[in-house]
């Protein structure tokens, strides 16, 4: 009996438990985690081509106190990029597969380089995702 107690009760905060430590992941994801910026919090986001073989991605750096961006990480779908601005815990490791390359300037915008073969670049976010190349 007190088995199926412990059983049922564990049935019913399965659910509660399962959203709270997904809620804990999205809030504090690290590169290669997934979104975990929404479109609102990076915007201007811009894609331009800087050379045959290269584009240049830029976006705005949320200001956070224990949290920053050091880069991008992306995946290849077809011809297409498809990009996840990473979210780094202060003081931990984080490598994201494309690194800002300039410090931020005074609208908190970083910078990085991407393949330039893409046909499109969709930058994917916690809310959704926006083409951002072409």
């Amino acid at each position: 009996m007190l088995l199926m107690l412990n059983s049922q009760r564990a049935t019913r905060l399965a659910p509660g438990l399962a959203l709270i430590l997904s809620m804990m992941i999205l809030g504090c994801s690290s590169a290669g985690a997934g979104p975990a910026y929404p479109r609102s919090m990076v915007e201007p986001v811009s894609v331009v081509k800087h050379s045959d073989d290269t584009l240049m991605l830029r976006y705005r750096v949320p200001q956070e106190s224990g949290f920053y961006s050091g880069g991008v990480d992306y995946e290849r779908v077809g011809d297409d990029l498809r990009v996840v601005i990473a979210r780094c815990k202060v003081g931990s490791v984080c490598e994201p597969m494309a690194k800002s390359l300039v410090l931020l300037d005074e609208k908190w915008q970083a910078e990085v380089r991407l393949p330039g073969d893409a046909r499109r670049v969709v930058v994917i976010h916690s809310d959704g995702e926006a083409q951002a190349y072409p």
